[in-house]
């Protein structure tokens, strides 16, 4: 019993770790934190899920490369694919308006742990961030893509 206490505990404290803050991006169906993503430039859409190990790595780096830098004109955005539930995900992609980016993308198949980079006019990725990538990487592609949106 004593084991099994120890494990529920250090389970809560990992999936309590694992979970996505509000601050940083936000799902379709809540206010973008930074531009709005109707009027962005350039859209960050991250294809996120809380088994994925790769999003375990990327997330941080996304998350201090934004606390560090200002990316005027785009908008951060979290597609969540934790349910591995397609019509949801492409749902929420509908409604930050990346549907067509994204899908012409992935294709059949949805890969987690990438940040893709969308010219919302276009609507084209221009550029995708993954988790091997340095800070200073991927503030340099950001501004590029920013710049090329």
């Amino acid at each position: 019993m004593k084991n099994f206490i120890i494990v529920l505990a250090v389970s809560s404290i990992l999936s309590l770790s694992a979970c996505k803050g509000g601050e940083s991006y936000t799902t379709a169906d809540k206010a973008p934190s930074a531009a709005p993503i109707s009027e962005a430039k350039l859209g960050a859409v991250l294809v996120y899920a809380d088994w994925c190990g790769s999003c375990k790595i990327l997330d941080p780096k996304i998350e201090a490369v934004k606390s560090a830098h200002d990316f005027k004109n785009t908008a951060f955005v979290t597609l969540d694919y934790t349910d591995k539930n397609s019509d949801a995900f492409f749902r929420s992609a509908d409604k930050a308006g990346v549907t067509k980016a994204v899908q012409d993308y992935l294709g059949d198949k949805i890969k987690t742990g990438q940040l893709l980079l969308v010219d919302m006019d276009d609507q084209k990725v221009i550029g995708v961030i993954k988790k091997d990538m340095s800070n200073a990487d991927i503030v340099a592609t950001i501004s590029k893509a920013a710049k090329g949106a």
